[in-house]
């Protein structure tokens, strides 16, 4: 049962994901603002990348799945983490804005 639910999660997860991609590449793509996303993403993906390597869990299943698996759950932290930053600071700057 907790395999099923892991799946349906993972999936709706990757759904919404794929969705939330499309929409900004072609429904609201007039507005999008090139010239301010300048991260440079290798600066992420390696570092999660090179942790995977050397720290993934072992369980039964093949050294590529627990390394991959172990990818996501780093891009992922790393990616949240981003975005509170980038909420925080956005809060902070419309309170400063209004005092």
């Amino acid at each position: 049962m907790e395999y099923d639910m892991h799946t349906v999660l993972d999936s709706a997860t990757l759904g919404t994901t794929l969705w939330v991609i499309y929409m900004i590449r072609f429904k609201l793509r007039s507005s999008y603002m090139e010239d301010k996303d300048n991260f440079a993403i290798y600066y992420v993906v390696a570092p999660c990348f090179l942790l995977a390597l050397a720290i993934h869990p072992s369980t039964s299943h093949h050294i590529m799945n627990r390394i991959c698996w172990a990818f996501c759950v780093y891009l992922e932290a790393v990616s949240v983490r981003l975005l509170n930053h980038l909420q925080l600071i956005m809060y902070l700057h419309w309170e400063l804005q209004g005092s």
